[in-house]
């Protein structure tokens, strides 16, 4: 069987040229992977899938989001295998990328926490004779736009805990 060389390519899909075919697969502002900053990173493998990658260790190793065993919290890790090979590139725009939700047991834990924190706060207020201000009456606080004056503060303070 010999071999024929040909000055076309002989797979041409809706009449696109062979060197533009890798274009597509990345996104338009795609750099080389060796020019990436020692950050965290959205890289692109040779086959154009994307994935988180972060630099350690003098390589870019890629992070997946894996649940732990015990709580079954999700949480990002290294999963092994690392980023930097001959086509791969990153996004050398900002993107913002979006961290998975808390989830529910998560969201409880965190919430007894607060709550655990300002019982704290109000014993250690009663304690020492302080009143705890609440959040609300700091926000209406920080909206009156007072100037930087103790007392005009002290009485703007005690008429909003008076009213609350």
């Amino acid at each position: 069987m010999a071999l024929k060389y040909c000055d076309k390519p002989v797979l041409n899909y809706s009449n696109q040229s062979a060197s533009d075919n890798w274009r597509s697969r990345f996104p338009s502002d795609a750099r080389p992977i060796a020019e990436a900053p020692p950050q965290t990173i959205f890289a692109y493998e040779a086959n154009g899938q994307g994935c988180l990658a972060h630099f350690r260790s003098g390589a870019f190793r890629k992070l997946t989001w894996q649940r732990d065993p015990k709580t079954r919290a999700a949480s990002l890790r290294e999963d092994g295998t690392k980023n930097g090979g001959p086509g791969d590139v990153y996004a050398a725009e900002e993107r913002g990328l979006a961290m998975a939700r808390t989830s529910a047991a998560n969201r409880k834990r965190l919430a007894d926490l607060k709550v655990r924190a300002r019982q704290e706060r109000i014993l250690q207020a009663k304690k020492s004779g302080k009143p705890e201000i609440p959040d609300r009456i700091l926000k209406k606080l920080a909206a009156l736009n007072l100037p930087n004056d103790p007392w005009v503060y002290q009485v703007c303070l005690d008429a909003l805990m008076r009213g609350a």
